[in-house]
């Protein structure tokens, strides 16, 4: 009997401890983008966020879009001047679908 309870304890254990890993291989196999999400999702690190990021980088891009202060600057103008900025800080780059807009 207590081969037993010893087996199921420490199938037990491993199931607690292999639970989230086993969670993201299950949805790995469901859709192909959560291999990409691995690493974020099973490492404990607080990421840069796109707006953390944005709140840096707004008023030097407004800046740039604006010559300094002297022109206007349209909204848009400013994200050109900031998108770079903000893609190299969170490593990831916004994707746009050609097929999207049909």
């Amino acid at each position: 009997m207590a081969k037993s309870s010893t087996a199921g304890a420490i199938v037990s254990a491993l199931r607690a401890v292999t639970k989230d890993w086993a969670k993201q291989r299950k949805a790995e196999e469901r859709h192909a983008s959560a291999v990409r999400n691995r690493r974020e999702r099973l490492t404990r690190f607080r990421r840069v966020t796109i707006k953390d990021v944005a709140w840096e980088v707004m008023e030097p891009a407004y800046m740039a879009a604006s010559a300094k202060g002297t022109l206007p600057a349209a909204a848009r103008q400013v994200m050109y001047q900031a998108r770079n900025p903000i893609q190299e800080r969170t490593g990831k780059q916004r994707v746009f679908h050609s097929d999207a807009a049909s």
